[in-house]
């Protein structure tokens, strides 16, 4: 047979390289063409009575085997079918795992998902030393679990426990970790992977069995008892983690519940069925758009090519400045950083050290990884060594005259093409950028708290913002492993100019007497990771309040602010910085202050009907939905999918439903028009639907 996308190499010494090279690609993805070469390759050596044994790896540099077919998973709707591609796979493994001499994968790249079960069906497996290797079973992230085997496979290699945490969570494992927990077999330099894969498979009989789990993990296994003590934990963690918006973790659950120990033929089909039925939902077809649309604004190269950056500097040691300085000093850029006292440099210089450290230990990682990255640091009170600078990050006070002053002077002391960026939440970019000799290097990198976790970067690009400048910041912002959406120079840009409103929203509920514990419970119900008040104190009630007067002073159809958040900063509560603000916060805890809001005219406990919890939600998230489409009917995206991306990792929308413009959609415009019709008679004229979304209805 005539291979696409493999090919077979049979040595002198009787092993066979079954080579994956998969054709018009740059990754190898299991997708129905590769399977069915496989099957063949497979059927081929098993009938080749001189292999003493085969190696399966990759001929593309840095990959091994990327998952299965996305897309051909996205097209399913019938689940009986998604249940007998789930079971074609099983088959392929399990020829790979009745070859009759040893097999060993050689990972050299990412292997996840259906990659992994392929290695995973295999006798050994030996990954490479390199950074780009990582081992997961991330199909939970689409909303559905591992189907060719992994389910199965998994738990006899690593153990139950760590078994349910990788497949649950999507874990990914960097070489070291894998073979601490037993998931892979040994870990070699790249350019000795094939000589070391050759050696476990000369292996003496007696050393060449399977690794067994040993000690308290199989005597845990063995009993029903603790068995099933493990998995209720394991079920109670999942909700808690997903809040039972997420079926995927808890039907693997079931699945590994119900298979442990039972005979394989009824296992892989259990574990089939159950693919069948999440493929099929709309839940993971949510989850698939939503990957799709992310994928798409990373691969979105333009139309002019970046200038390389690697000497960056960043203005203001606060807490956004350190928390810059730090993420790119930690993907390996030397980083200048600014800010007029010693105290205030020494406090940013602690808070990044303590990011690193934290990770470190998460990772199990030396020391010396960590010292490697402050030393990319260096910290100044004055503009030395600005002289030499490609980009230049400010992440000052949130007041435009002090921005203009200080990017004026910036101006002076950096090349008059080093690229000059803006953190600014809301502000307009155009008016700072009018002080800087030639603005068109000015741009707006509005990063979201706490950096170095949340994965949006918004590229605001003001009137005189080159496409150069912008093709350099978006490829800084990828390196940095940011997903940026291009906005254009509007207030609040978009996630805050969407958040604004349901924050506003939020507080105009509760001075109507709603009790804000049940705003809270229904927010989190809806999907969003916290409540309202809760995000007023994790962004910080002085910030929230200056970005919601300023909105409301762009934008006459907004009503205006309220002022309870002013009252509350005069009574020095900022919310998580400074320990209190709705919440007490304490020692990592925190507790809805009761006291205070009830002093404040505010109901904190009490019940509402299933038609109040209706209007609730409705109230907060249409209000959003309708600006969305006042920031796509203004320009302020170019795409639904940048809303839908921005909203799910800007601001945290459930990414269950696939962002705010595809929950929108599945509910039908034409309905929501109606409703906020209705809203807008009784709550007010900014529910009155915006131009864009009658037109789309």
């Amino acid at each position: 047979m005539n291979y696409k996308h493999l090919h077979i190499q049979i040595e002198d010494s009787h092993i066979a390289h079954l080579v994956l090279d998969q054709e018009g690609k740059t990754v190898n993805v299991l997708d129905l063409s590769l399977i069915s070469e496989l099957k063949h390759a497979v059927r081929s050596l098993f009938e080749n009575p001189d292999i003493e044994g085969v190696l399966i790896r990759s001929a593309k540099p840095g990959q091994f085997i990327a998952g299965a077919a996305i897309d051909e998973i996205f097209s399913i709707k019938d689940p009986t079918i998604a249940a007998d591609l789930a079971r074609g796979g099983q088959e392929l493994m399990e020829a790979i795992e009745n070859l009759k001499v040893p097999t060993v994968a050689l990972i050299n790249g990412p292997c996840l998902g259906g990659g992994l079960e392929l290695a995973l069906a295999c006798d050994y497996r030996v990954a490479c030393e390199n950074t780009k290797v990582k081992l997961a079973l991330p199909e939970v992230q689409l909303g559905i679990i591992p189907g060719f085997g992994g389910t199965q496979r998994l738990p006899k290699i690593v153990g139950l426990i760590n078994a349910l945490t990788l497949i649950t969570t999507g874990k990914k494992l960097d070489p070291k970790r894998a073979l601490k927990m037993g998931l892979v077999d040994d870990i070699c330099p790249n350019e000795l992977l094939i000589e070391v894969g050759q050696s476990w498979i000369r292996k003496t009989p007696s050393l060449t069995q399977p690794r067994k789990i040993r000690g308290i993990s199989l005597w845990m296994e063995k009993f029903s008892l603790t068995r099933n003590f493990i998995l209720s934990q394991a079920k109670k963690q999942a909700l808690k983690t997903t809040r039972g918006h997420y079926p995927a973790p808890i039907q693997a659950i079931e699945v590994l519940g119900k298979t442990y120990g039972e005979e394989e033929i009824y296992s892989y089909d259990v574990e089939a069925q159950k693919v069948g039925s999440l493929v099929a939902s709309p839940i993971s077809k949510s989850l698939i758009k939503l990957f799709f649309a992310t994928e798409n604004i990373k691969k979105d190269q333009g139309n002019v090519p970046p200038h390389p950056i690697s000497r960056t500097a960043v203005l203001g040691a606060g807490v956004m400045g350190a928390g810059i300085a730090g993420l790119f000093a930690d993907k390996g850029k030397k980083v200048r950083l600014k800010d007029i006292s010693e105290e205030a440099l020494a406090k940013g210089l602690r808070n990044i050290w303590s990011i690193y450290e934290k990770n470190r230990k998460k990772r199990r990682e030396k020391h010396r990884f960590v010292d490697e990255k402050i030393h990319r640091i260096s910290l100044t009170k004055d503009f030395s060594g600005f002289s030499r600078l490609h980009f230049v990050v400010e992440a000052i006070v949130e007041k435009i005259e002090v921005k203009q002053k200080v990017l004026a002077e910036l101006a002076a002391y950096v090349p008059k093409d080093t690229i000059i960026a803006s953190n600014t939440s809301a502000l307009s970019l155009t008016e700072i950028a009018s002080v800087v000799p030639s603005p068109e290097r000015v741009v707006g990198m509005h990063f979201f708290n706490p950096v170095h976790k949340m994965p949006l970067i918004e590229i605001v690009q003001a009137e005189q913002t080159s496409e150069q400048t912008i093709a350099s910041t978006r490829q800084l912002a990828l390196a940095m492993g940011k997903t940026p959406i291009i906005v254009q120079d509007k207030p609040g840009f978009l996630v805050n100019r969407i958040l604004g409103t349901y924050l506003s929203e939020a507080i105009r509920m509760a001075e109507e007497g709603t009790p804000v514990s049940c705003i809270e419970k229904q927010a989190v119900e809806f999907g969003m990771p916290m409540g309202p008040f809760d995000l007023f104190d994790e962004v910080g009630l002085d910030v929230a309040n200056h970005v919601g007067r300023y909105l409301s002073d762009s934008f006459d159809y907004l009503p205006k602010t309220s002022s309870l958040i002013s009252t509350m900063i005069q009574n020095n509560r900022f919310g998580k910085k400074n320990g209190k603000g709705f919440y007490k916060h304490q020692q990592g805890k925190k507790k809805l202050d009761e006291s205070f809001l009830e002093s404040m005219g505010l109901k904190t406990k009490g019940t509402i009907d299933e038609d109040k919890k209706i209007e609730l939600i409705d109230r907060l998230i249409l209000v959003m939905v309708n600006e969305a489409y006042r920031c796509l009917e203004e320009n302020v995206v170019q795409s639904e999918q940048d809303v839908d991306v921005g909203t799910v990792l800007g601001m945290g929308f459930a990414p269950f439903r696939g962002g705010l413009i595809s929950y929108a959609r599945a509910r039908s415009l034409e309905k929501i028009v109606a409703r906020l019709e209705q809203l807008s008679d009784q709550h007010g004229t900014h529910f009155s639907p915006c131009r864009r979304l009658r037109s789309e209805k």
